[in-house]
């Protein structure tokens, strides 16, 4: 190839260019990516483009921000070593960014590592974007200086974020994932720093239902944006996660219980541990269809009087239309709380009922005794099996 061929469409004020030189006497030539006469990536034989550190986080922000713009297919690999930014990176569809082993840092303390644009709802403002690798690192975590998410995804749908360390402190979430379908979180560590507080209650990796009060970046761009929308096929698999909550499916009963009745549908949670270190290791609020297979969970929570120090939290707060059709597994985990290991209830809704349970060939531990590990409410599930459990004392 010589000279320079168009790839892209331009980007702002400048043309996408490829640009292609000799790198020997030989025939053979490297190829870069050019934007307004700058290289910024070198063409991989892959097709992929391999990103360049253009030496100053201002200009490492502005050129990837530049190649994870718009809605085109492209694959981005992240330099080698520490790779900083000054501002987070704004995911376009249809987007792969492979980062590796590279510590990705965002220089400000206020800002997200990794977002999208709220642009259409029905899970349409993003979709098919791929995460792979990295440590995600937002500064002065351990000063608890934030309560931004450091990655959050909103109604979108095909996500993937995979064999990423992510962390975040104690104020704030390290996934977030809002309003969204089709979303697989995979063998990642999400991991807090800086000093837990008692009565802080966040959750590192939170599935989170759009409305004011939950999504405000999201109510930021309209109202249609926060409307009750939830969640729909998620997998978490082969994941560490610690945080105050390590993973929360979440509800709100906020503008007068308006979104009582808005439901998470299908969570399978496997393969993980899910450590809380103030309140329980799993939330499922408002959930119908969930799995939750091989797990060690706990809660470090030593009230033995409040819900929070339960390992596996399974509540519901109103009704809808599909309500008792849902099954739901709970096996083969190691959970240990405090109260109880695991709590099911129709908290504030009587008539609110899951679909058919089982809790089978778990290993249970309460600090309350081994009499204590089931928490069940007898008329908030329609059926019930809880074969095969060993229960202990913790």
């Amino acid at each position: 190839m010589k000279g320079f061929k168009r790839i892209a469409a331009p980007l702002l004020a400048a043309a996408m260019m490829l640009n292609c030189v000799p790198i020997s006497s030989s025939a053979a030539k490297v190829c870069y990516l050019t934007y307004g006469g700058v290289r910024i990536a070198k063409m991989g034989s892959d097709g992929a483009c391999y990103m360049l550190d253009m030496g100053t986080p201002d200009l490492n922000s502005r050129y990837l921000n530049i190649l994870m713009k718009g809605n085109n297919s492209r694959t981005v690999v992240l330099p080698e070593g520490t790779f900083r930014m000054s501002s987070g990176i704004l995911m376009g569809s249809n987007k792969t960014l492979r980062a590796g082993t590279t510590k990705i840092i965002l220089t400000d303390p206020q800002k997200q590592l990794v977002r999208n644009d709220c642009t259409a709802t029905n899970y349409n403002s993003i979709k098919n974007v791929t995460i792979d690798g990295g440590l995600w690192y937002i500064v002065n975590n351990k000063d608890m200086l934030r309560d931004t998410s450091t990655i959050r995804f909103n109604h979108g749908q095909n996500i993937t974020i995979k064999n990423a360390t992510v962390y975040t402190n104690y104020r704030s979430h390290g996934i977030e994932i809002i309003a969204c379908k089709d979303i697989t979180i995979k063998d990642c560590t999400v991991k807090c720093q800086g000093t837990p507080i008692e009565d802080r209650r966040e959750e590192a990796v939170q599935i989170d239902v759009a409305t004011a009060k939950t999504a405000p970046t999201c109510a930021n761009y309209g109202s249609r944006y926060v409307a009750g929308q939830t969640c729909r096929n998620i997998t978490i698999d082969g994941c560490t996660i610690t945080g105050s909550r390590a993973l929360v499916c979440n509800r709100t009963d906020s503008e007068n219980n308006r979104f009582a009745n808005c439901m998470h549908h299908n969570v399978t949670v496997k393969n993980c541990t899910l450590y809380g270190v103030t309140a329980e290791g799993l939330v499922l609020n408002n959930v119908h269809g969930f799995d939750v297979i091989n797990n060690r969970m706990l809660s470090n929570n030593k009230n033995l009087s409040t819900n929070f120090s339960c390992g596996l939290s399974a509540m519901l707060f109103g009704i809808d239309s599909d309500t008792a059709t849902y099954r739901n597994h709970i096996r083969d985990n190691l959970i240990k709380g405090g109260k109880s290991s695991i709590i099911f209830s129709n908290y504030k809704c009587s008539a609110a009922k899951y679909g058919p349970t089982s809790i089978k060939n778990n290993r249970l531990y309460a600090r309350a005794g081994a009499g204590s590990t089931l928490n069940i409410s007898n008329t908030c599930i329609t059926r019930l099996e809880t074969p095969y459990n060993r229960n202990f004392k913790w």
